[in-house]
């Protein structure tokens, strides 16, 4: 019975439980959802994790440049231009929330005292997820960064190395292709990017040693610098700031391999402005670049974080990204906030005083940027103002290097005046096919482009941005004269023009440079310095004023086009008639007779073979205009750049053992036995220097001296400890040389040549070793007039080096029988093919080398013996295949197919090491030229492919290569 009223009374209680359940379950969400919607960062404390949250300190309620409502103080430039200002402000998407976060969180990324400032892994940390909560930064973190290829070195300073980053699997075994085509190749099957990374700061490390005594602590303070970076390109988005493709931020470790990196961060890539692009630009693209830098510093004026000020501004804080937009790169060095101030006083700049508002010197930022901006970079961009325009672009750059104007918006407002006056010339494009990773020449491709002829339209669509069509109309106005040039002669200075002395230019295209020509009245002929113009995107040309045939002189990587205008009777042209004849073998001593080389005499003939070189067939319809001049196959038959870079990558794959075992066997000798050459490179860049020691004078031009590096604490494993500097300007010797026989070498595949990076020593270190006299009198005659020294770093030569005998011997005639060689004969034979290729002047004692292994150590003396012919050396017919496949890389392709000539190797050798120098307009070596040198790499190499392919003939392929 009693089991029956319990179960009677459970039934009735089990409805007032489930309402009763419900009713909770209500209760409860209903406060989750109140406590939801609460700010909770009004406080100026968010979601991080209870573990950090007593590391994280937002004591401030604002800070400067942001008023008690959460928006931006009003600037000085109460003149920005209004469609500038309507773009931020739709840049601007983060709440006031994120803003308050981001300032208050920046400030503490400046400690006023080292000695209580908080580890750098805990900031990092912090920082981590203050991105993470507001959703900021780049779509990348650590496991895709970590997944992706190092590429080359773009740059290192004392407390930053940037490098070349990419998807892009760089398979290669070999260090050379990793470290230098890696980043630099002309194929790019995906978009490359920059890394940034520590690589220690000695300046913070002092200053922080100062205040507290601990040398672990101090060393890596200078992540502060990349923290800061990191913030400020995660909330500052404007056209003028690099874009920030991610980051990761795993505490300070300092390391070599990139998935032990501490903090890394991810940006899109650009080539560095240098003053060689500036001076390669016309008047408008300097105007342009001028603007882009002019509405930069008015955003930063009104930043997301409040006004932001420069410590330091130079040049090489921008970049130039997808070859068309200047944008800001370098960002340590920017402070938030105005200055602090009591009184009027207190906001003193250059003589000019500006309102303390609310404790805050209001405007003294803008005016600070602008001054910086003007001395350190406008100045430099805007060298060669255009003529007439009634002198108002004199004027103007008067005025600006006078610091006379009061605001940025001033300065914008009045280039975009003089934009509008100026040439219609669209500025500073480059083509998108180009990788600014593969700059042709030393200006980046940056184009430079006259279209003063060009109609009203057309004018329009430049000043706008459009592309312009160039009149292929141009083109048929010329005579085309394969492999020929003016060297030396013939020049006139031009505006725009890279190079004082002469009118050279960059140009996207044929119709592009015979449109210049055609416009310009002193312009009789061009040369552009590729030997298939018509395929190419980006070229250099030189524009002459004469057009006497006469005086022409062969050059195998040039095309010389000429304007028909009456000068020269077509009938009577002896070219005409050289290259008509040239066209049938039986007519060849015909053509030598009527058309001889001009300007060279026989030792420049690579053993009196050279003319043979350029009386080949050179068939040309002058008739054709430039649609069917792109399906015609020249005799010159030289390859594309991307034709040659995609043999280069196969030889790579197919040849890696070989490349692997000769760089190991040549590192070994060097005394670095287990280090990869690419490891070496990064090191010697990166490495603090110390003392020198071991000077040597070479010539009048500077000299050589050993350097030790060191390692900071807790850095990477040192590749490179003692390494040796070379500075030299001629007569004797060139560091120039030496980078162009390193670059032969390892497109050869050869390892004969010791590797060398470019290296760039500071003001400070110049000014410490100037304190020898005998220092001071070697080099000051090439310290630059900023005050710094470039050179290039090589490892230094080993005791165990010693001058060694050339047991091979040269042969008068063609061997009769085949006689495999032994391990020495192998290596001297290739360190013979260098030494012709690059023209050295050799004595007995300059053969030095390890166990028969010879190497080049005094690369930097190439080119001093133009005469030389080492064909004898070639007559025991047995040659390197790994050699042979890089040589077939360049082979000219004739009507019948691959030919015995070499095309554009001298070319991809002189670009390859220019890239190392972006400073420097061109190769100049010995009195040579930078297509001298050119021309003289192609006729060596072309005498050593003919000795060969006459060997195989003979003997068959298997017997000769080994």
């Amino acid at each position: 019975m009693s089991l029956r009223r319990m179960l009677f009374n459970f039934r009735l209680k089990k409805p007032l439980m489930a309402i009763g359940v419900s009713i909770l379950l209500l209760s409860i969400a209903l406060l989750y959802h109140a406590l939801m919607s609460e700010d909770s960062v009004r406080s100026g404390i968010f979601s991080l994790p209870r573990e950090n949250r007593r590391g994280f300190r937002f004591q401030s309620k604002m800070e400067q440049g942001i008023d008690e409502n959460g928006l931006l103080i009003q600037s000085a430039n109460e003149l920005l231009l209004q469609e500038e200002m309507q773009s931020v402000q739709e840049r601007d998407l983060l709440s006031a929330e994120a803003k308050e976060a981001a300032a208050n969180f920046l400030s503490q990324l400046y400690p006023k005292k080292w000695s209580t400032a908080t580890e750098t892994d805990e900031m990092a940390l912090e920082l981590k997820h203050l991105l993470a909560d507001f959703g900021l930064g780049g779509a990348l973190g650590c496991r895709d960064i970590d997944q992706m290829k190092l590429g080359n070195t773009i740059t290192f300073s004392r407390t930053k190395t940037l490098e070349f980053i990419s998807k892009e699997d760089f398979s290669n075994d070999n260090s050379y292709d990793q470290g230098y085509n890696g980043g630099m190749r002309v194929i790019n099957n995906g978009p490359s990017m920059a890394l940034k990374t520590f690589s220690g700061d000695s300046e913070t490390k002092i200053a922080c040693m100062k205040e507290i005594y601990d040398p672990e602590f101090c060393e890596v303070m200078g992540n502060y610098r990349l923290l800061r970076e990191t913030l400020l390109l995660s909330i500052l988005h404007h056209p003028g700031v690099i874009s920030l493709k991610g980051y990761c931020l795993r505490g300070n470790r300092l390391a070599q391999r990139l998935q032990d990196k501490g903090i890394l961060l991810l940006t899109e890539s650009g080539s560095p402005l240098t003053q060689s692009i500036t001076h390669s630009s016309n008047w408008s693209q300097q105007l342009w670049m001028a603007l882009q830098i002019s509405r930069l510093l008015m955003y930063l004026d009104r930043s997301p974080v409040g006004s932001l000020r420069f410590n330091k501004l130079d040049l090489k804080d921008f970049v130039l990204v997808q070859n068309k937009d200047l944008k800001l790169a370098d960002l340590d060095d920017l402070v938030p906030g105005e200055k602090s101030c009591s009184s009027v006083s207190d906001c003193e700049h250059n003589g000019k005083y500006f309102p303390c508002n609310k404790g805050h010197c209001h405007g003294l930022n803008s005016h600070i940027n602008l001054n910086l901006a003007i001395i350190n970079v406008l100045s430099l961009i805007l060298s060669r103002p255009q003529t007439g325009s009634g002198g108002a672009a004199k004027d103007f750059v008067k005025r600006l290097t006078k610091l006379e104007f009061d605001s940025t918006a001033a300065v914008a407002a009045e280039i975009q005046e003089l934009l509008k006056q100026a040439s219609p010339v669209r500025p500073i494009v480059m083509k998108e096919s180009i990788s600014v990773n593969t700059p042709r020449k030393k200006n980046y491709g940056v184009e430079s482009m006259n279209q003063a002829n060009l109609d009203h339209d057309s004018q329009q669509k430049a000043r706008d941005g459009e592309s312009v069509v160039f009149s292929s109309g141009a083109v048929s106005q010329f005579d085309r004269y394969n492999r020929t040039n003016f060297p030396g002669i013939f020049d006139y200075p031009c505006s725009g023009s890279r190079v004082t002395w002469g009118c050279f230019h960059t140009v996207s295209s044929l119709s592009e440079v015979a449109t210049m020509c055609v416009s310009d009245p002193r312009c009789k002929c061009f040369i552009t310095f590729s030997t298939k113009p018509e395929s190419e995107s980006l070229m250099t040309v030189v524009m002459k004023n004469s057009s006497g045939l006469e005086n022409s002189r062969s050059s195998s990587g040039t095309t010389l086009f000429v304007l028909r205008s009456g000068y020269i009777n077509r009938e009577d042209d002896p070219l005409k008639q050289w290259e008509s004849a040239g066209r049938d073998s039986h007519k060849v001593d015909e053509a030598k007779q009527i058309m001889p080389v001009v300007g060279r005499s026989t030792e420049h003939h690579a053993g009196g073979r050279f003319n043979d070189n350029n009386s080949r067939d050179l068939a040309v319809n002058d008739d054709e205009d430039e649609e069917n001049a792109e399906d015609k196959s020249y005799g010159d038959g030289s390859k594309s750049f991307t034709e040659i870079a995609r043999c280069l990558d196969d030889v790579a794959q197919s040849m890696k053992s070989a490349y692997a075992a000769r760089e190991k066997r040549l590192m070994t000798h060097l005394g670095l036995k287990g280090t990869k050459e690419l490891a070496w490179r990064r090191s010697a860049q990166i490495q603090p220097l110390e003392g020198y020691s071991h000077l040597v004078k070479n010539s009048d031009g500077g000299g050589q001296f050993t350097i030790n590096l060191t390692r900071p604490e807790g850095g990477p494993k040192q590749a490179a400890r003692r390494v040796t500097f070379i500075a030299e300007d001629g007569p004797g010797s060139y560091h120039m040389a030496y980078a162009v026989i390193y670059h032969l070498d390892r497109i050869l595949g050869i390892y004969h040549t010791p590797p060398c990076v470019v290296r760039e020593l500071s003001v400070e270190s110049v000014k410490e070793y100037q304190k020898s006299a005998a220092w001071y009198e070697l080099f000051r005659h090439i310290v630059s007039s900023d005050g710094t020294l470039t050179g290039i770093l090589v490892p230094p030569t080993p005791k165990a080096i010693k001058v060694s005998k050339m047991i091979l011997q040269p042969l008068d005639v063609m061997v009769s029988e085949v006689i495999p060689f032994e391990r020495q004969d192998k290596l001297q034979l290739e360190y013979v093919i260098l030494w012709w290729i690059g023209r050295m002047q050799k004595k007995h004692k300059d053969h030095l080398g390890y166990k028969g292994h010879l190497i080049h150590f005094h690369a930097d003396k190439a080119f001093t013996n133009t005469s030389v012919d080492l064909s004898g050396y070639l007559n025991h017919c047995q040659f390197p295949n790994v050699v042979y496949k890089a040589l077939n890389c360049f082979r000219c392709e004739g009507e019948n197919g691959p030919g015995n000539e070499i095309c554009s190797l001298g070319e991809e050798v002189a670009l390859r090491a220019t890239t190392m120098f972006p400073d420097e307009l061109e190769l100049y070596l010995h009195q040579m030229q930078e297509d001298d040198i050119i021309v003289s790499i192609d006729a060596a190499a072309t005498a050593i492919l003919r000795l060969v392919n006459k060997c195989m003939q003979t003997f068959g392929r298997r017997n000769v290569l080994y």
